[in-house]
């Protein structure tokens, strides 16, 4: 964060005390800050972490639907063949 570097920043961010601060009384501040940026990073991580398990499981979905397909495909396949023994048989 950019507000890290600059210690009058950090100073004005103390909005309910109304008592003239040292610049270099900006510790709480600095802290928090700390706290929020690395809380923000392992939110991120964890959507990151999520997105690729979404994207994992969209691909075995995916897949299970292609065997599934298959399958019918090859059902029809075999009706079919039996119908043609059928209208062969017909004759």
């Amino acid at each position: 964060l950019e507000i890290l570097a600059h210690n009058e920043d950090m100073i004005g961010m103390y909005l309910t005390d109304n008592r003239k601060r040292d610049i270099a009384d900006h510790t709480q501040v600095e802290l928090l800050l700390e706290a929020c940026t690395k809380e923000m990073t392992e939110v991120r991580r964890s959507i990151s972490d999520l997105s690729d398990s979404v994207r994992t499981i969209e691909s075995a979905i995916g897949f299970i639907l292609n065997a599934v397909l298959n399958e019918l495909l090859t059902f029809e396949i075999k009706i079919n063949i039996i119908m043609m023994g059928f209208g062969i048989g017909a004759f």
